[in-house]
């Protein structure tokens, strides 16, 4: 053992020795590796931490989600879950340890400093049981604190604790003033907890207060459970289907029909980015491949000259064993160097990809460098290891005829072709990353020229909250939103105001379902009726998003004691009435007092998501029937957007001092907003494709230039028996052609064979455009990388050549 252990330090020694003799070479070398096993390990970490442990909750692998389904059908449908239904899943799924929900909403912080808005989860007592993380001081919300008659208490958030309260150690058992009413605080959770995302504090108040708790048509509890252990998600699933089974034959007028599914609640809060994070860390691979191959082709070159060396040591009695080990500890010395730059430099990168907080990517506190990716660089380090060793051994240890300590090799080591295929794989990894590149920006391009239904230049948008906490306090106080809409107008530079309780892109208030006076649909049972979703407006809203009416918009006559009136996407009035005769018919919902609503306008479709998706099927009532406790007003302006802003704040203080504005931005912004995410990916894609045709080009430069220094007596006698410049140098061109034809080829089979993984990504699944300008690209590059060492194969002297002959 010992004697091992010395003969493998001697071979590092005298790889150490190499590599320090050729110091220039194993710097670039150690320098490409390490940035691309940097930035691989980096991406691998968020990869790693978002898709395979998105939660940072003890035994995460035992929680779930639970979402709506159609019995007959198990498509998911609906918003959530009532009251009613969920108290009776909590009761009845015994499969379950505990089973929590929460709804999301929006309030006032007053009292002590600035009134501050909020987001807040109103919780029932299960919720952090479920989730299992143990508050830093106090205690945690419980089933006792459900009780509507009894004081309702708040947990807050790190955050909020640190912000609004300066981290005060004594705050449990202090108020906390939220829309005038005083929560009592009893915890404060630690650092990093932040569920659902962006939630300031939790609360117990209004979940079982109010109608709507007595209500099982009132869905809008998201709900998660926690599995009991030792139980599979299978098993919980066909007990939560019998479970709801039985509420559909119990409760048919609200739940015929309507099932309820388990899903990983990792899967619930990664799922929509996972396509974003394959892409990324396939990139980074195909990079680090690159990179890898670079590498190996650079010591491929280094190791044609070797050929003598190993001849000598051969003949001394070394076994080829031994010399395969020496060429392996070279390569690792390289690789674990590398590898060790490396995660130094992803250490720096990962609080970057922290702080830059890529749109859509969730919990990205929880991005950090573990024993998984120190797994995962030490593997890679091992491959590239085991490839830098094995691609020079390849050509220096196997056997070939001829050769031996006196002979000139020369003309022999022209000729290997390893260099070549590597170049080959190079061209063609480039060609998949700059495809789907191409792809994705294109895509990108073609959803930012749609229209996406109304002109959001030059408006400004911002929300605001009432202060209630019953519906008749929010009825009292909603005159605070008419009047600011009457008002906005009024400031200088602005062009006309109005506002909706939800704006485009964001879900609507509720659905609700409805039917069309007269037709056969009111004979239905309610969860067969069609549904929509509902949305408040105040006058001018359409007007100032110029989005187009047929027919009237609301007027502010549209009040409580007027005639009920409502407006309909156009979308839905297709649907409702094919022969265009929209404003002819009224339609009516409601279950405790269903009211009749006389349809007088027909508003543009707008897309649910972002332009160029599905639009949304929506009606709009008039704020003055239905007053919202939360609105988003829209001011079009002038000039700069943000100009008028001081004065609306200032005219919101005037009308009442605790209502801050929030959610602040230009219309475009919320627009552009929408293709955040596909914005992201087409600029990373472009931008690792950009560096791997960089390499790429280098490679093929590398090659090209190491192959002509080897054939310049070959270059020589055929320019001495009357081979024109011109001729060799289109020589070296065909070379370099045949290796990005066959790279382009391979790539374009590829990227053809894996072009359906992109179709949930793009816009347009087929657009012919990438397909020819990335091989022109590739091809156009690659020849001008080709130049330089064509053009030094013309400058050999045949004069010198025949005279070293």
């Amino acid at each position: 053992m010992h004697q091992k252990l010395e003969s493998t330090w001697r071979e590092v020694a005298l790889a150490w020795r190499r590599l320090r003799r050729q110091w220039r070479v194993a710097a670039l070398a150690v320098g490409m590796l390490a940035a691309a096993m940097g930035a691989t390990a980096a991406m691998f970490s968020v990869f790693a931490s978002l898709l395979w442990n998105p939660l940072p909750f003890p035994g995460s692998q035992q929680l779930v989600w639970m979402q709506p389904t159609q019995i007959d059908s198990g498509q998911v449908r609906g918003q959530g879950f009532s009251i009613p239904d969920y108290l009776d899943y909590r009761s009845q799924v015994k499969s379950l340890s505990a089973l929590g929900a929460y709804s999301m909403n929006e309030a006032t912080l007053v009292g002590a400093g600035a009134p501050q808005h909020v987001s807040y989860a109103s919780v029932t007592g299960d919720f952090f049981p479920v989730l299992g993380v143990k508050p830093l001081l106090g205690q945690w919300i419980q089933r006792a604190d459900e009780i509507p008659s009894l004081p309702q208490v708040a947990v807050l958030s790190n955050g909020l604790w640190q912000e609004r309260f300066g981290a005060d150690p004594k705050i449990v058992g202090r108020s906390v003033d939220l829309d005038n009413r005083l929560l009592t605080i009893i915890g404060v959770m630690p650092a990093g907890f932040e569920y659902p995302q962006g939630t300031g504090l939790w609360t117990s108040k209004a979940v079982f207060s109010g109608t709507a708790s007595q209500r099982r048509d009132f869905n809008y509890l998201s709900v998660l459970g926690r599995l009991q252990a030792g139980t599979g998600i299978q098993a919980a699933q066909k007990e939560l289907a019998a479970v709801s089974a039985r509420l559909a034959l119990q409760y048919p007028a609200s739940n015929a029909n309507r099932g309820a599914a388990f899903e990983p609640l990792a899967s619930e809060v990664a799922g929509p980015v996972e396509a974003t994070l394959d892409l990324m860390m396939l990139a980074a691979l195909l990079v680090l491949g690159i990179a890898c191959a670079n590498v190996a082709n650079v010591l491929l070159a280094g190791a044609v000259g070797r050929w003598r060396e190993m001849a000598l040591r051969t003949s001394l009695g070394a076994s080829r064993t031994r010399l395969a080990g020496q060429l392996f500890a070279e390569a690792a010395l390289l690789a674990g160097v590398s590898g060790g730059l490396g995660w130094a430099l992803a250490s720096g990168l990962v609080p970057l990809i922290r702080n830059w907080r890529p749109p859509n990517l969730p919990q990205l506190a929880l991005v950090h460098l573990d024993g998984r990716v120190l797994l995962f660089t030490v593997l890679a380090a091992l491959g590239t290891a085991v490839w830098f060793a094995c691609a020079p051994a390849w050509e220096l240890l196997r056997p070939r005829a001829g050769r031996n300590l006196t002979r000139n090799a020369e003309l022999e080591e022209g000729k290997s072709r390893l260099p070549g295929w590597v170049v080959v794989a190079e061209v063609a990894a480039t060609a998949v990353l700059l495809l789907g590149a191409s792809l994705l920006w294109r895509s990108l391009q073609e959803i930012e020229q749609i229209s996406p239904g109304f002109q959001a230049h030059g408006v400004l948008t911002y929300r605001a909250s009432l202060l209630f906490n019953s519906l008749d306090e929010m009825r009292a106080q909603s005159v605070f939103f008419q009047r600011l809409n009457d008002r906005l107008p009024e400031l200088p530079g602005v062009q006309s105001a109005g506002a909706i309780s939800s704006l485009p892109f964001t879900p609507a208030d509720f659905r609700i379902h409805f039917f069309v006076v007269g037709t056969s649909a009111a004979s239905l049972p309610l969860a067969a009726q069609p549904q929509a979703g509902l949305r408040r407006v105040l006058p001018g809203y359409f007007r100032t998003l110029q989005i187009p009416v047929q027919g009237r918009e609301f007027l502010d006559s549209d009040g409580v004691t007027a005639q009920p009136v409502a407006m309909l996407s156009a979308s839905l009035a297709r649907e409702l009435f094919p022969n265009g005769d929209a404003l002819q018919h009224a339609v009516r919902w409601g279950v405790a007092k269903p009211e009749t609503y006389q349809i007088v306008g027909v508003a543009g479709d707008l897309p649910e998501k972002a332009p160029g998706g599905a639009v949304t099927r929506d009606i709009y009532m008039p704020f003055l029937q239905s007053p919202a406790g939360d609105m988003s007003f829209v001011v079009r302006t002038s000039g700069d957007v943000f100009a008028i802003l001081p004065e609306a704040q200032r005219l919101m203080s005037q009308l009442d001092p605790q209502i801050p504005a929030y959610a602040v931005s230009s219309l475009e912004e919320v627009l552009a907003a929408t293709t955040a995410a596909d914005r992201f990916r087409a600029y990373l894609l472009l931008a690792m494709a950009a560096l791997a045709l960089l390499l790429a080009m280098a490679g093929l430069y590398g090659v090209l230039s190491h192959s002509v220094a080897q054939r310049h007596r070959e270059i020589g006698i055929r320019m001495a028996l009357g081979a024109s410049p011109h001729q060799v140098q289109a020589m070296v061109l065909r070379q370099s052609l045949a290796l990005i034809l066959s790279g382009l080829g391979s790539g374009l089979a590829l990227a053809w064979l894996l072009r359906h993984s992109l179709d949930g990504l793009l816009h347009e699944r087929l657009d012919a455009l990438p397909w020819i300008t990335v091989p022109l690209i590739l091809l156009i590059v690659g020849l001008v990388a080709s130049y330089v060492p064509a053009r030094h194969a013309t400058r050999v002297d045949p004069a010198v050549t025949l005279k070293q002959q």
